[in-house]
């Protein structure tokens, strides 16, 4: 495997201003061919408006992040541009406790904000997946995920505390009750007293050692289920999700997520139990993108944190009402209400509501 070296690779593609700006990775610049080493902290796509990186070392490849047909994307109904390839590494993420804040090692990405505003990445997403952006190595945001699937379309918000005299109003509270909607309690695989594993055999029988194998009455090969036990004092995420038009899972769809940011301010991107992929990352200053997915023969799909429009080639986006309703921040990157006072952010600028 090849080793690589810190290059950066600048967009491939940007507006003259800095208001909207597409930051995507220069595989060949990188010198990232196949199955290659990266080291922690490797810069892989930076703009004016921020940087990505690879948060910790492992071993990535490009891969592609089309799903159902969808091959090319627009922004705010811009320029068709190609979904090419991401990168995907090989370890799913560490955590101490989900809890406790971001991962510590496995394929996180970091991103570096030199300016407020909104990302949005693409990635090929599945609905029986978890997603995280933490803000610097504290709690999870808030943030919009969105999916397309050849005609049809389904998209998803993760759930933020919506009571506003909670001092984590409009983030995803970690020390939330495990017994909430969101979480659910950690668990690991239970052992007996000689520590071997159990697990369910074929009649459903708790068997210690070896995981059982059989074959089913259609000669399929069928494995034991592990035996769990709850760890107390510890979650995890189980979120939710609304699904638009779809009656079933439709696994793997070409997606986004799409979080605010605060110049200065440090971001991890990551799946639990898996590896997310992704290309590089969609800066807008005053309000996150409309996104639309398209394909030769295939109905276009926008996703927004408006929701989904089937059958357009883009949507009219209303920035003078996006902006109104843009969410409002405190310096420490708290969501406030509307009515709050004191030195607050939105849509990337600072005012002072006395």
């Amino acid at each position: 495997m090849k080793k690589t070296y810190f290059i950066a690779a600048f967009a491939a593609f940007s507006m003259v201003a800095t208001a909207q700006t597409v930051c995507t990775m220069d595989f060949g610049a990188l010198g990232i061919e196949g199955s290659t080493d990266i080291p922690a902290d490797m810069l892989l796509c930076e703009d004016e408006n921020g940087a990505l990186y690879a948060a910790f070392a492992d071993n990535a490849k490009p891969q592609a992040i089309k799903a159902g047909g969808y091959d090319s994307f627009q922004v705010n109904s811009g320029e068709a541009l190609g979904m090419g390839s991401g990168l995907g590494g090989s370890n799913n993420p560490t955590f101490s406790y989900y809890e406790e804040g971001a991962p510590t090692a496995g394929w996180v990405f970091r991103y570096e904000a030199k300016a407020d505003g909104y990302v949005t990445v693409l990635t090929k997403l599945s609905p029986n997946k978890q997603y995280l952006v933490m803000e610097g190595k504290t709690g999870a945001l808030p943030y919009t995920l969105g999916f397309a699937l050849n005609n049809e379309g389904y998209a998803f918000n993760q759930p933020e505390v919506t009571d506003e005299n909670d001092e984590n109003f409009g983030l995803i509270n970690f020390n939330d009750n495990p017994d909430s909607k969101y979480f659910v309690t950690g668990q690991k695989q239970k052992k007996n007293e000689a520590g071997e594993l159990l697990w369910t055999d074929k009649d459903g029988n708790v068997v210690a050692g070896e995981r059982p194998v059989w074959k089913d009455e259609n000669d399929k090969e069928q494995k034991g289920k592990a035996v769990m036990e709850d760890v107390p004092g510890t979650h995890k995420p189980q979120f939710p999700y609304i699904t638009v038009g779809l009656d079933k899972n439709p696994g793997n769809a070409a997606g986004m997520i799409q979080f605010n940011v605060l110049k200065d301010n440090v971001y991890y991107i990551c799946a639990l139990g898996s590896k997310i992929i992704i290309p590089g990352f969609i800066y807008t200053a005053d309000a996150k993108p409309a996104i639309t997915f398209t394909a030769e023969g295939a109905t276009p799909v926008t996703l927004s944190d408006k929701g989904v429009q089937m059958g357009v080639e883009g949507i009219e986006v209303d920035s003078e009402t996006l902006q109104v309703n843009a969410p409002i921040y405190n310096l420490m990157g708290v969501r406030v209400n509307a009515d709050a006072k004191g030195i607050l952010i939105q849509n990337g600028k600072k005012f002072i509501r006395k």
